[in-house]
C-alpha cells in the first residue's frame, strides 16, 4: 500500500509538473486579438488577447481571458477584471482584481492590489504585492517564462502576416538570401532607428541601434545556424519586417 501511495503521489506531481511547465511556455494561440495603441476592453469582450509593444491596455472584462503582455505593452486590469496573465520580459501589468494567475518572466514587472491572486515569478522578475492572501511561487518558472510564438497570428504584434510584411521593396532592401551569414541592407527613405533580428520562435537573437542617422548597413548572422529568420526595422515612420535565410554547407 505505501509504494501505490508514492507511486500515486509521484504522478500526481508529475502531471502538475508537466502543467505548469505547458503554463510556462505560454503559447500564444491563433486567435489571439491583437491590441496596439490605446485599447479598454468592455466587460463583454472576452477570449485571448496579445498586448504589442507600445500598448497600453485597461481590461474591465470578467470570464476565462488569457492576456500576453509584451515587451514595452502595459495591461491594467480594474476590479471586475479577471483571467490567466503572461508578462514577457519588458513587459509590465497592474492588476487591482482578485483570483488570476499571474506568470511574470525576467525583468517584466507585476503590481498586485487585488486580492487572492496566485503569481508565479520567474528569475528576475519584478512583483509589488499590496493586496491580501495573494500567494507568490517562485519554483513553478524557476527558469524563466517564455512565448510560445507557433501558433500566434502571423506577422503578430505588426497586425499584418508575414508574407505582407516582407514584400514591402518600396521601403526596405536586403540580400543576398539565401547568405552564409551576412546580409547588406538599405533603407530607402527613413533613416534606421533600430534593426531586431528574430528566430522562428520569436526568440530576439539580436539588436543594433545606430548613434547617427543611417540607411544602409550589414547584419552578421555567421554565428547562427542555417534557417530562416527574420528582421524588424525601425524608424520614426514605419516598422517592417523582412525574411532572410541562412545557409550553410
Amino acid at each position: 500500500m505505501k509504494k501505490i501511495t508514492i507511486l500515486y503521489s509521484f504522478i500526481c506531481w508529475l502531471i502538475g509538473f508537466q502543467l505548469y511547465a505547458q503554463e510556462c511556455a505560454a503559447p500564444i494561440p491563433a486567435d489571439a486579438k491583437i491590441l496596439k495603441g490605446n485599447v479598454s476592453l468592455s466587460a463583454t469582450e472576452t477570449g485571448n488577447f496579445w498586448v504589442c509593444d507600445g500598448a497600453d491596455v485597461e481590461a474591465s472584462n470578467a470570464g476565462d481571458n488569457k492576456y500576453f503582455v509584451e515587451d514595452g505593452g502595459v495591461l491594467n486590469m480594474t476590479e471586475t477584471a479577471q483571467g490567466k496573465i503572461y508578462i514577457n520580459e519588458g513587459g509590465m501589468a497592474t492588476i487591482e482584481s482578485s483570483s488570476n494567475e499571474i506568470y511574470v518572466a525576467a525583468n517584466a514587472t507585476a503590481i498586485i492590489n487585488g486580492n487572492g491572486n496566485t503569481i508565479y515569478l520567474s528569475e528576475d522578475g519584478n512583483v509589488e504585492v499590496g493586496g491580501a492572501s495573494n500567494s507568490l511561487d517562485e519554483e513553478v518558472c524557476g527558469g524563466s517564462l517564455t512565448f510560445d510564438y507557433s501558433e500566434a497570428p502571423a506577422g503578430g504584434c505588426a497586425g499584418l502576416s508575414i508574407d505582407d510584411l516582407i514584400q514591402r521593396d518600396d521601403f526596405v532592401k536586403i540580400g543576398p538570401s539565401p547568405s552564409t551569414g551576412t546580409f547588406y541592407y538599405e533603407i530607402l527613405h527613413e533613416p534606421l532607428k533600430k534593426y531586431t533580428v528574430f528566430d522562428l520562435q520569436g526568440r530576439i537573437i539580436q539588436t543594433y541601434e545606430p548613434t547617427y542617422y543611417q540607411f544602409e548597413g550589414v547584419i552578421d548572422l555567421q554565428d547562427f545556424p542555417t534557417g530562416t529568420y527574420f528582421v524588424r526595422f525601425d524608424s520614426d515612420a514605419y516598422q517592417i519586417y523582412t525574411r532572410v535565410m541562412i545557409a550553410k554547407n
